[in-house]
């Protein structure tokens, strides 16, 4: 799956719903909302462990979209996040 606008669109919802609060859902949605708020640590790579093999390929497509300046995550999309899964980092406190 190569269209990034799909991608982040599938991660949100899946994030958001069929799995929230899994440790799955949470790595994928610090490489989301990391996607957003870059500069700040929301992303440890150790989490990436959690993923299967489908929600791993979404990550490298959000993160691919990223650095290719191909996708674009909505800011409430990505605050929504953070703090659904406390992704706050707590020497940067909130």
């Amino acid at each position: 799956m190569t269209d990034t606008t799909e991608v982040e669109k599938l991660v949100y919802d899946w994030c958001t719903s069929e799995s929230r609060g899994t440790d799955s859902a949470r790595a994928l949605a610090a490489v989301y909302a990391s996607t957003y708020i870059d500069g700040s640590r929301l992303l440890r790579f150790a989490d990436l462990r959690a993923l299967d093999d489908i929600r791993f390929g979404w990550a490298m497509a959000l993160i691919q979209g990223y650095v290719e300046g191909t996708v674009t995550v909505p800011w409430p999309r990505a605050v929504a996040l953070v703090a659904l899964y406390n992704l706050i980092p707590d020497e940067i406190g909130v």
